[in-house]
């Protein structure tokens, strides 16, 4: 949990500033709502994705609900910490088996 990427993206998730990355080869815009680590010991995020591309495509031609990604922090690059809204949906939680230790989380 001291990597650099790791500590940019919790600072900005307690000033509520978007993260901007690469993941998978597809830009990410993303408002980080859960950081700690995954059940492999790696350290993970729980993000509601409102811009950007996925494998399925623009994220904004995709349903609100089905926009919440699980990210690898290790396997995020071009991280960009940006001012702007901050962004979430109603169906924050659900089904989440991301992150089992959790270090720090936002809850609208």
């Amino acid at each position: 949990m001291s990597s650099l990427s790791y500590q940019m993206i919790r600072d900005a998730m307690e000033a509520r500033q978007q993260v901007h990355a690469t993941y998978g080869g597809f830009h990410r815009e993303l408002s980080v709502h859960e950081i700690g680590l995954g059940p492999n010991g790696n350290d993970q995020i729980m993000a509601y994705q409102f811009g950007g591309e996925s494998s399925k495509g623009p994220v904004i031609d995709q349903p609100e609900e089905s926009r919440w990604r699980c990210f690898d922090v290790g396997q995020l690059s071009d991280l960009v910490i940006v001012d702007g809204p901050w962004h979430t949906a109603v169906n924050r939680g659900r089904g989440n088996t991301c992150i089992v230790s959790t270090d720090y989380e936002i809850h609208p």
